[in-house]
């Protein structure tokens, strides 16, 4: 939780509180994200840019 509460502040002092949901449905992200926060401190947190869905053009391919 300790990584969590770092990064919802960090969140907050960015971009204002009121921008930061921390009421979302809590999720385990995928293996290798487990695997890294086992070898060093973090989390997983989603980024979203609002209603548009569109964050980068459509050539880039995220996989």
């Amino acid at each position: 939780m300790e990584g969590t509460n770092l990064a919802i502040r960090a969140a907050g002092d960015l971009i204002g509180p009121a921008s930061v949901n921390e009421k979302i449905q809590t999720s385990v992200g995928a293996e290798d994200s487990a695997y890294m926060l086992e070898a060093r401190p973090g989390a997983f947190i989603f980024l979203g840019n609002g209603a548009d869905r569109s964050c980068a053009p459509s050539r880039i391919g995220f996989q």
